[in-house]
C-alpha cells in the first residue's frame, strides 16, 4: 500500500517536470532548423566517457580534466542548470548525454546519441518544451 502512494507521486512529480508527454526524436539528416538548439551537439572525447554504470555531471564551461568524477548513476542528484549528465558507454556502442535547461535545476530538454568510439553525432531527442 505504502509502495502505491510512492509510485503516484513519483509519476505525478516526472509527468509535471515536461510540458509536453512525447518525446521528439531528431535523427542526424534532419535539416539544422529543425533543431531548435543554438548550437549542435558536440560528443564527448572517448577518454573522458563513464564505464557502463557509471555517469557524470559534465559543465561546458570547464576544460575536461576540470569535470567532476564520474560516479553510479543512482548517486547523481542536484544536476545544476545548464549541465549535462554523461551516461556510460553501453554495449550498443553508444552513450548519452543529457542537457538540461539553463534556467530551470531538474529539468531535461534534449538527450543526444553518440557513437562510443568515434563521438559521432547520432540523433537527438528534445524532452521538453
Amino acid at each position: 500500500m505504502r509502495n502505491t502512494g510512492w509510485r503516484a507521486l513519483i509519476m505525478v512529480l516526472f509527468l509535471s517536470a515536461c510540458s509536453t508527454s512525447g518525446v521528439t526524436s531528431i535523427p542526424v539528416s534532419s535539416p539544422p532548423e529543425t533543431v531548435s538548439q543554438t548550437t549542435v551537439p558536440v560528443g564527448i572525447a572517448h577518454e573522458y566517457i563513464p564505464a557502463p554504470g557509471k555517469c557524470r555531471i559534465w559543465h561546458s564551461d570547464r576544460p575536461p580534466e576540470q569535470q567532476p568524477a564520474s560516479k553510479r548513476c543512482l548517486e547523481i542528484f542536484d544536476v545544476p542548470a545548464g549541465a549535462r549528465v554523461v551516461y556510460g558507454g553501453a554495449m550498443i556502442k553508444t552513450y548519452r548525454v543529457e542537457e538540461y535547461d539553463p534556467l530551470k535545476p531538474g529539468v531535461v530538454n534534449y538527450i543526444n546519441y553518440f557513437e562510443l568510439e568515434s563521438g559521432r553525432f547520432l540523433r537527438q531527442e528534445k524532452v521538453c518544451d
